[in-house]
């Protein structure tokens, strides 16, 4: 018999759990862009030799800023929105410019092309919607010197056990309260924290941390979870600097 961690770990880890990642959704992008050159491939090849100068400019521009885009998901930052709106910009560019400046006896190939173009705004949008109600989880629980994490609603294990957990954390102490059972502990009591953000290949995100010498940790792979779980981590960090270290 599976153990209900396994089925929790197997239906998170499913393949449609990991698609929610907003890293997969912007890749959808560059899946639908390959595809609308694959097929307009003579129309493609006209626009590198007749437009050739304008073409590299704005490919490598676009290949530039959309790279930054996952620099700026893994960062967490505020930056990856303004990535993916110029990505967006480039590619309206891009559709405008062979919609009403290029001229060429392939006319379905340019037809085809044009609403590839567009097709590949919708998943940068998403994605953009993604990033955005992640960096403001964030943004409400980081630079408060009091910080409560409401998490019962999250699979939260304590040595393997699952509870309904919430934290109150403070300069010098903090409260926790597990499954309506409250107890107060001073911040050198939290030790071995680790933290992994989901990552693009699949992996799950997870944060751990030990109250004394209880386990505390928790795994998920939607983007929205990552804005919580990163600013606990950097709230635990931030009250305990020694919280890193590893205990026992």
């Amino acid at each position: 018999m599976m153990s209900k961690r396994k089925k929790d770990e197997r239906k998170v880890n499913s393949a449609f759990a990991k698609f929610r990642s907003m890293i997969w959704i912007n890749l959808i992008t560059l899946i639908i862009l390959l595809i609308a050159i694959l097929i307009a491939n003579k129309l493609v090849a006209e626009l590198f030799s007749q437009y050739r100068i304008v073409t590299w400019v704005v490919l490598s521009f676009f290949v530039l800023v959309y790279n930054f885009g996952f620099f700026g998901m893994y960062k967490m930052a505020k930056q990856f929105i303004l990535y993916n709106l110029l990505s967006l910009f480039i590619i309206m560019t891009m559709a405008v410019m062979i919609t009403f400046f290029v001229k060429t006896n392939y006319h379905n190939e340019k037809i085809f092309l044009i609403v590839g173009l567009f097709l590949s705004l919708v998943p940068l949008i998403v994605s953009s919607f993604f990033q955005f109600k992640r960096v403001r989880e964030i943004y409400k629980y980081i630079a408060f010197n009091e910080t409560l994490y409401e998490l019962e609603s999250r699979k939260f294990l304590k040595n393997d056990k699952e509870i309904k957990l919430k934290l109150f954390l403070k300069p010098g102490h903090f409260y926790i309260e597990e499954n309506g059972v409250r107890r107060k502990f001073s911040v050198s009591n939290l030790s071995t924290l680790k933290y992994n953000c989901a990552t693009i290949f699949g992996s799950l995100g997870k944060i751990s941390f030990k109250i004394d010498n209880d386990l505390y940790e928790y795994k998920y792979s939607s983007a929205f979870e990552d804005g919580v779980m990163f600013s606990l981590a950097y709230n635990i960090a931030r009250i305990n600097k020694n919280a890193l270290n590893e205990k026992g």
